[in-house]
Protein backbone atom coordinates (compact mmCIF):
# COMPACT_ATOMS: atom_id res chain seq x y z
CA UNK A 1 0.00 0.00 0.00
CA UNK A 2 1.25 3.28 -0.85
CA UNK A 3 -0.08 6.73 0.50
CA UNK A 4 -1.29 8.39 -2.67
CA UNK A 5 -1.01 12.29 -1.19
CA UNK A 6 -5.07 12.75 -1.32
CA UNK A 7 -6.79 13.60 1.78
CA UNK A 8 -10.32 12.93 2.33
CA UNK A 9 -12.40 13.63 5.57
CA UNK A 10 -9.70 14.85 6.98
CA UNK A 11 -7.57 11.44 6.84
CA UNK A 12 -5.37 9.74 4.11
CA UNK A 13 -5.59 7.65 1.94
CA UNK A 14 -4.31 4.66 0.47
CA UNK A 15 -4.27 2.91 -2.81
CA UNK A 16 -2.81 -0.59 -3.73
CA UNK A 17 -0.38 -0.77 -6.42
CA UNK A 18 0.16 -3.09 -9.05
CA UNK A 19 2.89 -5.61 -8.87
CA UNK A 20 5.51 -5.33 -11.12
CA UNK A 21 5.72 -7.92 -14.11
CA UNK A 22 9.71 -8.03 -12.80
CA UNK A 23 11.09 -8.48 -9.75
CA UNK A 24 11.13 -4.72 -7.72
CA UNK A 25 14.06 -2.88 -7.98
CA UNK A 26 14.54 -3.39 -3.86
CA UNK A 27 14.61 -7.08 -4.42
CA UNK A 28 17.21 -7.05 -7.48
CA UNK A 29 19.07 -4.18 -6.15
CA UNK A 30 22.58 -4.05 -6.01
CA UNK A 31 22.70 -3.67 -2.29
CA UNK A 32 20.44 -6.34 -1.68
CA UNK A 33 22.61 -8.78 -3.81
CA UNK A 34 25.98 -8.24 -2.49
CA UNK A 35 24.18 -8.30 1.02
CA UNK A 36 23.39 -11.79 0.59
CA UNK A 37 26.46 -12.48 -0.90
CA UNK A 38 28.17 -11.71 2.09
CA UNK A 39 25.64 -13.79 4.36
CA UNK A 40 26.62 -16.86 2.29
CA UNK A 41 30.04 -16.56 2.39
CA UNK A 42 30.09 -15.97 5.95
CA UNK A 43 27.40 -18.91 6.77
CA UNK A 44 29.87 -20.85 4.56
CA UNK A 45 32.88 -20.22 6.70
CA UNK A 46 30.48 -20.94 10.01
CA UNK A 47 31.31 -17.49 11.13
CA UNK A 48 28.97 -15.34 13.41
CA UNK A 49 27.85 -11.98 12.72
CA UNK A 50 30.37 -10.62 15.34
CA UNK A 51 33.08 -12.70 14.15
CA UNK A 52 33.08 -11.56 10.16
CA UNK A 53 32.14 -8.00 11.72
CA UNK A 54 35.64 -8.03 14.22
CA UNK A 55 37.89 -9.71 11.02
CA UNK A 56 36.90 -7.02 8.21
CA UNK A 57 37.07 -4.03 10.96
CA UNK A 58 33.32 -2.86 11.08
CA UNK A 59 30.80 -2.86 14.16
CA UNK A 60 28.46 -6.30 13.84
CA UNK A 61 25.24 -3.94 13.45
CA UNK A 62 27.20 -2.31 10.47
CA UNK A 63 27.25 -5.76 8.98
CA UNK A 64 23.63 -7.14 9.88
CA UNK A 65 22.92 -3.54 8.00
CA UNK A 66 24.50 -4.90 5.14
CA UNK A 67 23.17 -8.53 4.48
CA UNK A 68 19.90 -7.13 4.86
CA UNK A 69 20.18 -4.83 2.19
CA UNK A 70 19.78 -1.70 4.10
CA UNK A 71 23.22 -0.14 3.67
CA UNK A 72 25.08 0.47 0.35
CA UNK A 73 28.44 -0.47 1.46
CA UNK A 74 31.67 1.73 0.80
CA UNK A 75 34.44 0.18 -1.92
CA UNK A 76 36.76 0.27 0.88
CA UNK A 77 34.32 -1.81 2.88
CA UNK A 78 33.57 -4.33 0.27
CA UNK A 79 36.94 -4.80 0.11
CA UNK A 80 37.45 -5.56 3.64
CA UNK A 81 34.14 -8.00 3.29
CA UNK A 82 36.11 -9.38 0.67
CA UNK A 83 39.53 -9.76 2.73
CA UNK A 84 37.66 -10.99 5.88
CA UNK A 85 36.01 -13.38 3.32
CA UNK A 86 39.08 -14.60 2.10
CA UNK A 87 37.23 -14.18 -1.22
CA UNK A 88 37.71 -12.26 -4.22
CA UNK A 89 35.98 -8.66 -3.97
CA UNK A 90 34.40 -9.72 -7.56
CA UNK A 91 33.00 -12.59 -5.70
CA UNK A 92 30.38 -10.16 -3.66
CA UNK A 93 29.11 -8.70 -7.24
CA UNK A 94 28.32 -12.61 -9.36
CA UNK A 95 24.60 -12.58 -8.65
CA UNK A 96 23.74 -9.20 -9.30
CA UNK A 97 21.89 -9.27 -12.48
CA UNK A 98 20.23 -6.21 -13.84
CA UNK A 99 17.51 -6.46 -16.69
CA UNK A 100 17.92 -4.76 -19.51
CA UNK A 101 16.26 -5.15 -23.22
CA UNK A 102 17.90 -6.15 -26.27
CA UNK A 103 17.10 -6.01 -30.15
CA UNK A 104 17.65 -8.54 -32.34
CA UNK A 105 18.94 -7.37 -35.92
CA UNK A 106 19.28 -9.94 -38.78
CA UNK A 107 23.01 -9.74 -40.51
CA UNK A 108 22.05 -7.23 -43.44
CA UNK A 109 18.79 -6.41 -41.83
CA UNK A 110 19.52 -3.49 -40.31
CA UNK A 111 17.03 -1.04 -38.09
CA UNK A 112 15.19 1.82 -39.39
CA UNK A 113 15.61 4.53 -37.28
CA UNK A 114 14.08 7.99 -38.49
CA UNK A 115 14.70 11.25 -36.80
CA UNK A 116 12.32 13.89 -35.73
CA UNK A 117 13.11 17.35 -35.72
CA UNK A 118 15.38 17.20 -38.81
CA UNK A 119 14.10 19.51 -41.53
CA UNK A 120 15.14 17.17 -44.38
CA UNK A 121 13.65 14.21 -42.60
CA UNK A 122 16.32 11.92 -42.07
CA UNK A 123 15.93 8.18 -42.09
Amino acid sequence: MVADGSQRGGSWTSVDVAEPLYPTQRDNSLEVSIGRQVRAYRRKLDMTVVELAKTAGMSAGMLSNIENGITSPSLATIHSLSRALNVPVTALFRKYEELQDATVVRSGAGLRTERRGTKNGHA
